[in-house]
């Protein structure tokens, strides 16, 4: 089902971060975007909502934000990409993306394309943002002015974010990824996928991470050389992004993986939970954060801690009535998620107590897919 947003107008996958450590500073607010294009801010230790931004534009992809120390860079997939200041709430400013002047000149016909921002996580480098957008556009934007610093142009449009690795910016034009010169944006190299990849590189321990559409993952160099790749059995559906401990690479749809980062050997294969009795009931993967010697896990109707070792489910929770909906994330000892009866939980490590942090989070409900994006300061 997903695969026909991607195809068909898109809905990316949520990238997920690392999460609170033991040695940084304990988070006091959550921040959380849903794909009706609302964002609410959530003070954690009174549980109390410090603002919300009610979009009211019938954004129904979800859109995500960007932090820095003292705002928040968002994009929506309506070509806005805005400044927040993330302890008050209030608009800094509005930057709408445009087509470029000289786009003809490329020969690429992006006629009937929408204009839209998919999956944008705006890479801020210097004082300088980065995003691509649906008429195959990457750009380079100043801050304070908002002008465009440089375009790279590909032949299609573009479905998920850039990231910045060594100098230089790569990205994913689906059926390659290449290194562009972060102050013009000329192309430095191309690696060539045989299967379309529509979800972020990642870079981990000063090496780049790929996942196609259907599971196999690349590993390769600051200059695009592959170190090696792994092609699973059976096809998978990738929706979530690459996570990794310090040894491993953990990732799945239906099935949880665990893969060596040297050399990309299968360590383990678990198939989720699912209740196959139950109309509407699936079990496939949300999100994951890794924490310590464990991988905790959701699908829309179970949370489960998960072995690193051996993929043993040590631990589940079970949701009868509801499901989660999107991401989950750690904090301060902690897991929060939101659920479909529009409320955002806290749920202890032993996934046993279990409370409303805040009521009335909104979502998009009458479309196929529902989702959120959470980061914490």
């Amino acid at each position: 089902m997903r695969l026909l947003h991607y195809v068909g107008f898109l809905l990316l996958g949520i990238g997920l971060f690392g999460c609170t450590k033991k040695q940084e500073p304990i988070k006091t607010n959550l921040l959380i975007a849903t794909n009706n294009g609302d964002l609410y801010n959530v003070n954690l230790t009174t549980g109390k909502l410090q603002w919300q931004i009610l979009d009211q534009r019938n954004n129904d992809e979800l859109t995500y934000f960007t932090q820095q120390d003292q705002t928040i860079l968002r994009a929506y997939s309506d070509k806005r990409i805005v400044e927040i200041d993330k302890h008050t709430g209030k608009i800094n400013w509005v930057f709408t993306d445009e087509v470029s002047p000289n786009q003809a000149e490329y020969g690429y016909d992006f006629t009937g394309v929408s204009h839209l921002l998919f999956a944008q996580y705006p890479i801020i480098q210097g004082s300088h943002f980065i995003f691509g957008n649906s008429r195959g556009e990457f750009k380079s934007v100043d801050q304070k002015t908002r002008k465009v610093k440089w375009t790279h142009q590909i032949h299609q449009p573009i479905y998920c974010s850039p990231v910045i690795f060594n100098d230089k910016v790569v990205i994913n034009a689906s059926s390659s990824i290449r290194t562009l010169n972060l102050v013009n944006g000329k192309r430095i190299a191309t690696f060539d996928l045989e299967t379309p990849a529509f979800l972020a590189p990642v870079v981990n321990d000063n090496l780049l991470y790929v996942v196609d559409e259907h599971g196999a993952v690349h590993c390769l160099d600051g200059d695009l050389n592959l170190r090696w790749a792994y092609k699973p059995e059976v096809d998978m559906f990738q929706q979530t992004k690459l996570n990794f401990t310090e040894q491993d690479i953990i990732y799945g749809d239906t099935a949880m993986v665990s893969l060596k980062k040297n050399g990309g050997k299968l360590n383990w294969r678990i198939v989720l939970p699912h209740q196959i009795d139950k109309k509407g009931k699936n079990n496939l993967l949300q999100s994951m954060e890794v924490m310590d010697d464990v991988i905790v896990a959701n699908t829309p109707h179970y949370l489960l801690i998960v072995d690193q070792d051996n993929g043993k489910i040590l631990k589940q929770k079970y949701f009868a009535d509801r499901e989660t909906i999107g991401q989950l994330k750690y904090c301060n000892g902690f897991y929060y998620y939101l659920c479909s009866d529009n409320n955002l939980y806290k749920i202890d490590q032993d996934l046993k107590k279990e409370t409303v942090v805040a009521k009335n989070i909104k979502y998009q409900t009458d479309r196929a897919i529902d989702d959120t994006y959470i980061e914490l300061y």
